[in-house]
């Protein structure tokens, strides 16, 4: 689904990262781990931005958690999105028209 926006847009491949590194089919363990930034999860971010032309966001709700979307909006140059939420927060992609286009979140 991603990587068909991209190709839509112009862009040869993309890059994904998370606002948490933790991983698991129950998304409400997210919650509930210890840990669910990761240590060097920023670090990746940063990188992964910094060799992006175009950077989207699709966190969701979610981002909120931990003031995830705080620590990083800072250092996202120029963040779109394909949809806001009623909070603001940037939609994910999933069942969302094919002709979107990123906005400035």
């Amino acid at each position: 689904m991603c990587i068909n926006y991209a190709k839509r847009w112009g862009y040869g491949g993309l890059f994904l990262g998370d606002l948490f590194a933790y991983r698991s089919k129950d998304p409400a363990a997210l919650y509930t781990a210890q840990d669910p930034v990761g240590p060097d999860n920023d670090v990746h971010l940063r990188m992964l931005q910094s060799q992006a032309e175009l950077v989207v966001c699709a966190w969701i709700d979610t981002g909120a958690y931990l003031g995830r979307e705080l620590a990083v909006l800072p250092f996202l140059a120029a963040p779109h999105c394909l949809v806001k939420l009623k909070s603001g927060r940037p939609g994910h992609p999933l069942y969302k028209r094919a002709d979107l286009r990123p906005v400035p979140l």
